[in-house]
């Protein structure tokens, strides 16, 4: 008898919470919800940095100083490298990969500076490379507009609510 009473309390208490939730669902009508979908161009901490070099490299294969073969080369090296540091990581080589990440940042300070000597010989890319950083500061600043006034709104709505 006991059991029984205590069943049939447990099962009133359910179904009184699935009509409760039944009914607070059908009170929000979704046709009225609206989402503002931003498409976002770069990952943050990467957003220019990836495009000088691509202009970098574009520029050099269309004045023949370096051809696609190469690029595709260093593309895979890059793969390679990564997978050796992900090998040795998981060996547990703390030591090995801590010269080999050492010897990474050696041949990236040299690339860098080659690079830089490069762009500036040339004055054409020199432009182009300030250009796009121009367009990027102005994209930057529009976001940053629109994100002050996506909060201003916010904060007039939350004081007017």
């Amino acid at each position: 008898m006991k059991g029984t009473f205590m069943k049939n309390k447990l099962i009133s208490l359910v179904m009184l919470l699935s009509v409760s939730v039944a009914f607070n669902s059908s009170a929000f009508d979704i046709d009225d919800i609206t989402m503002d979908v931003e498409v976002k161009e770069y990952k943050r901490g990467h957003k220019m940095k990836a495009h000088l070099g691509s202009i970098i490299n574009e520029y050099m294969l269309e004045n023949g100083d370096i051809t696609q073969l190469e690029l595709d080369e260093q593309k895979a090296e890059r793969e390679a490298i990564r997978a050796e540091l992900k090998a040795l990581k998981e060996a547990g080589d703390t030591d090995g990969l801590a010269a080999r990440k050492e010897e990474l940042r050696a041949q990236r300070e040299e690339h860098r500076a080659a690079m830089k000597e490069y762009v500036e010989n040339n004055e054409e890319l020199k432009a182009s490379i300030d250009e796009r950083k121009q367009e990027f500061k102005e994209r930057r600043a529009e976001r940053r507009e629109k994100r002050k006034e996506r909060r201003e709104e916010r904060k007039s709505n939350r004081d007017n609510g």
